[in-house]
Order: structure tokens, then C-alpha cells, then sequence
């Protein structure tokens, strides 16, 4: 079953890398006034931002050493949720601070500025998938990765690829959604930046919740994971395509009322 599983592991890296690319057009066709170089800016602050993220992650993993203790696993995933979302998305609102862009283009531009930070999220899983893949193809089990893929039942095996792929579009979608509520409190609405960092651990937390509290009950873990994400991620969409455009009106609206 490698020569199965291999390519299935091999397509989902190169799906989860480049999905970004393929959403980003949907969600900023609406938005024509926005500059599209915020998208990197968004990644690029997202890589600095990440580094102390990380880095204080560790920390508070060497000073707990939660071991097997489920609440300390527990309180350890929600400070680094928390630590991630003050960074970020702190680091999201200094970009926006630094470069000031005109004041009615300023929650738009935050939603590219978020839009940016979600296509770095996570992308080496995609490459790391990409490269698995390839070895499983030919054969290679050798280290305990490979060898726990290649022995995984194959309904599994792809409802974990699966899991991980709606993952990686939801991720996207609320970061930019985040991104553009930080735009709105730069414009005036203060209050969105503390919520936006607060919405940004939270949904961070889902998965690694549904993880301590399934344990090792793989198929119920990715299944509530696809369900309660996608579901998140489809209201984040919905809301983002509905969303005024600069104008200031709503897209639907400004359709009709042209024709």
C-alpha cells in the first residue's frame, strides 16, 4: 500500500502549500483598492513574530515539564496559544501602525496583512508532507514517522490528510479575518485588538484540546476536527465575502443596485 499511500501524502503537501494561493483571489477580488504588498508584509511579520513565539513556548515548557498531567498539558496549550496570539497578533498591528495606510483602506489592508500571516502558517508541514511522501513512495520506513504512516489503516491515513488540509484552509480564512478586525481598531475601534488576539489563541487551542481529550482516539479526533473547524471556517468566509467593500457597500448589494 506505500505506492498508495506515498502519492496521497506527496498531493496533500503540494494542496497544503499552495491552497493559500488559490484562496487569496476569492477573498481579495472585492477589495480592489487594496495594496497587495501587505500580503507580505503580513508573512514577513509573521516569521519575526514567530521566532520569540516560539522561543517563550519552549520556555514554558522546560519551566512546567507537564510530563503525562492533563491539566498541565492543558494550561501549557493555553499559554502558548496566548503567547502566539499576543505576538502575532500584536506584531500584525505595529505593521499596520508603521505603514499607515490611508484611513479608509485600513480594515481591508489589515485583512491582507492577515491574509499574509496564513500563508506561512504551517507551510513546512506541506514541504515536510511533499518530502515524506516522495520516500514512502520508494519504499524508505526508516524512521518511526514513516514506519507509523506506513502501517496506519488507509481510512485513517486519509482522514488524518484530510483533517490536516481543512486545517490549513481554516487557518488562512480566520487569519485574515483577524487581520481585518486589527485594521479596525488601528481606525478607531480599540477594543477589536485585545479581542482579535483573544479569538486568535482560542481557535489555536481547538485541536490540541480535541487531542488531550480524545487521547489516542485518532478517527473521533480529526472527524470533531474537521467538523468544528470547518464550521468555524465557513462563517469566517461567509463573513469575509459579505463584508463593505472600501466604497462601503456590500458586494451583493453593490451588484444589484449596477445592474
Amino acid at each position: 500500500m506505500l505506492i498508495v499511500r506515498g502519492p496521497l501524502l506527496a498531493l496533500d503537501g503540494f494542496i497544503f502549500v499552495f491552497m493559500p494561493a488559490m484562496l487569496l483571489p476569492v477573498l481579495l477580488r472585492r477589495q480592489p483598492e487594496v495594496n497587495r504588498s501587505f500580503v507580505w508584509w503580513g508573512a514577513g511579520t509573521f516569521l519575526v513574530a514567530l521566532l520569540p513565539a516560539l522561543f517563550l513556548s519552549s520556555l514554558a515548557r522546560q519551566v512546567m515539564q507537564p510530563g503525562n498531567h492533563l491539566a498541565a498539558r492543558a494550561l501549557l496549550a493555553l499559554i502558548s496559544a496566548l503567547v502566539s496570539g499576543v505576538l502575532i497578533v500584536g506584531a500584525q498591528y505595529l505593521l499596520l501602525r508603521w505603514r499607515r495606510p490611508p484611513a479608509p483602506v485600513l480594515p481591508v489592508t489589515g485583512l491582507a496583512v492577515g491574509l499574509g500571516v496564513g500563508i506561512v502558517t504551517q507551510v513546512f508541514t506541506g514541504f515536510a508532507h511533499i518530502g515524506a511522501g516522495f520516500r514512502l513512495l520508494f519504499g524508505d520506513t526508516s524512521t518511526p514517522e514513516l514506519a507509523a504512516l506506513a502501517a496506519m489503516p488507509i481510512g485513517l491515513f486519509s482522514l488524518k490528510l484530510l483533517a490536516e488540509l481543512m486545517n490549513r484552509a481554516v487557518l488562512f480564512v480566520v487569519n485574515g479575518g483577524l487581520g481585518y478586525l486589527v485594521g479596525r481598531s488601528l481606525a478607531g475601534q480599540r477594543g477589536l485588538l485585545p479581542l482579535a488576539m483573544l479569538l486568535y489563541a482560542a481557535f489555536n487551542l481547538i485541536l490540541p484540546l480535541i487531542q488531550l481529550g480524545l487521547a489516542e482516539q485518532e478517527v473521533l479526533i480529526n472527524g470533531i476536527a474537521i467538523l468544528v473547524e470547518g464550521a468555524i471556517g465557513g462563517l469566517a468566509l461567509r463573513w469575509l465575502l459579505g463584508m463593505p467593500t472600501v466604497e462601503g457597500k456590500a458586494p451583493e448589494k453593490a451588484k444589484k443596485k449596477h445592474r
